[in-house]
């Protein structure tokens, strides 16, 4: 039963979060789980009814889905190892939240209010205009 549970869950999980990060491997995984399942259920099966060629055809699936696996996770593995964790990510967010505070506080903006946001983005809008436009970029 769980080998037909856990696919069931991953490819809902795939389906409902369209922006994943490596989504073809989980669906593999998924495949790869579903012919494994199978190829338990034909053990059990031709105990009693041998129909040992389709065992063999089922196997032989479970091998190339098992494969595919492998060859699809080799070239992941370093893109997957080289992302920031969220911890990473919000440790950045925290940096640059600090930076935007200590900036607007030295130039007396207060981002609590709407007139202070938007003298904020009228002041990030002119420093990459000016430091776009003295770089030599149009």
């Amino acid at each position: 039963m769980a080998y037909m549970a856990i696919p069931l869950i991953l490819f809902y999980f795939v389906r409902l979060r369209r922006k994943l990060p490596f989504r073809p491997i989980l669906v593999l995984f998924g495949l790869f789980i579903t012919a494994c399942g199978w190829t338990h259920f034909m053990g059990y099966y031709t105990f009693y009814t041998p129909i040992y060629r389709l065992d063999g055809l089922i196997k032989l699936l479970t091998a190339i889905v098992s494969w595919g696996t492998v060859a699809a996770l080799i070239p992941v593995i370093p893109r997957a190892l080289a992302m920031r964790s969220p911890e990473e990510m919000e440790q950045e967010i925290g940096r640059e939240l600090a930076k935007i505070a200590e900036w607007s506080e030295r130039h007396g903006i207060d981002l609590e209010t709407e007139a202070g946001r938007q003298a904020f983005v009228r002041q990030v809008i002119w420093a990459a205009a000016a430091h776009f436009g003295s770089a030599g970029h149009v």
